[in-house]
């Protein structure tokens, strides 16, 4: 079970697994071990196509037809790890402020411009 919102972990087989309190070992192969003996095996699993997978909430995903359309995948699994971000914050943070003072720069270009031809055709044309 998911200690955040009680939702069944599935084995291998597609069955809840249950544990009992106490500490668990998760081994790169999805082996789970409690007390020195195996539980299960958590199951980790490929779609055929992701496009068709559902947010349903939270963390939770479905996908149709799940006893045909899922294969077992070999992902390695990494216990006691931390999920990342792709990025690192602060290098897109001044990424970003980069490509706004470059837009800003753009932008008083645009209204020199502007300027310069509105004082060419409204000044310069009245002359003559």
């Amino acid at each position: 079970m998911t200690t955040d919102a009680g939702h069944a972990v599935l084995s291998d087989k597609m069955n809840s697994i249950s544990l009992s309190p106490g500490p668990v070992n998760i081994g790169k192969d999805g082996t789970i071990t409690q007390k020195g003996s195996a539980v299960g095996r958590l199951g980790v699993f490929s779609v055929a196509d992701p496009k068709l997978l559902m947010k349903r909430g939270a963390n939770l995903m479905s996908y149709p037809d799940l006893e045909r359309n899922l294969t077992a995948s070999t992902a390695e699994l990494k216990n006691e790890a931390l999920e990342q971000a792709n990025c690192e914050p602060t290098t897109e943070l001044a990424a970003l402020m980069d490509t706004q003072r470059q837009l800003e720069a753009n932008a008083n270009m645009i209204r020199y411009q502007d300027q310069m031809l509105n004082r060419l055709v409204n000044d310069v044309a009245k002359i003559g």
